[in-house]
Parts: structure tokens; sequence; C-alpha cells
């Protein structure tokens, strides 16, 4: 089963795949998105091209696990990407994954890309534990 991995920014969307038996992250691209319609258009391309069967997206909150302004964004984009795909998607903390990206040697717009094989890998980890 094929995973996507997404880091929800307002400028950039960091995307990742996994590998198909669903046990590695790789980044795949970045999505320079000039609004909500734009993201999601181009999350739903990536979804077909890779035939993807879940999606993982990055939820931000602060340091003491409360809830920001870029949280109730990134649920906003949920649920739009919900009414547009029928596959699930679920959720997973990117606390600290651009700060990780970028002390792994990420520059640039590889840091969302990276940022959101951190997250999907971090997913993936907790899954293949079980």
């Amino acid at each position: 089963m094929r995973y996507l991995g997404i880091d929800y920014g307002a400028r950039r969307i960091g995307v990742a795949v996994s590998n198909p038996e669903g046990s590695i992250a790789l980044p795949r691209t970045t999505i320079n998105a000039g609004s909500e319609a734009d993201a999601v258009r181009g999350v739903k391309k990536i979804i077909r091209e890779e035939k993807i069967k879940m999606v993982v997206i990055g939820l931000p909150s602060a340091a003491d696990g409360t809830d920001t302004e870029q949280t109730r964004i990134t649920r906003m984009f949920i649920k739009k990407l919900a009414t547009e795909t029928t596959i699930p998607i679920k959720t997973e903390d990117e606390l600290l994954t651009s700060r990780m990206a970028r002390a792994s040697g990420a520059e640039g717009g590889h840091i969302d890309a990276a940022s959101a094989a951190l997250i999907l890998q971090s997913f993936l980890d907790r899954m293949n534990a079980k």
C-alpha cells in the first residue's frame, strides 16, 4: 500500500511518498500553490499518479501541544481535501520536522519535501510496529 505524506504550508506543500510496501518514506516534490484549490488539485494529481491509498498530513501545534493558527489552517485544508477524494486521511504530529530536515542537510524548497518524508516515516514506523 502506498502512502502520501504532506507538510502543508501557506506557500509551499512538501510531498513524500512511501515505497509500495509502505515501509520507507521518500521525499517527492514541493507544490507551489497560490490557493487552497491549487493545493488540492496538486495533491489529487499525485494521488492518481502514485496510486496512493492513504494520505498522512502533518498537523502543527505549539510546543505545549495546543492548537495554533497554522493548526486551524491545516485542518481547513484537510476538510477540503476530504471532500475531493475518497481515500482515508490521517494526521501526524509535525513538531520540529522542518528543523530536523534542515539538520539533515535539506535546503531551500527541499526542506518541505524532506519534512513531509519525516512526517510520513513517523506514521509508517508506528503502523509497522503494531
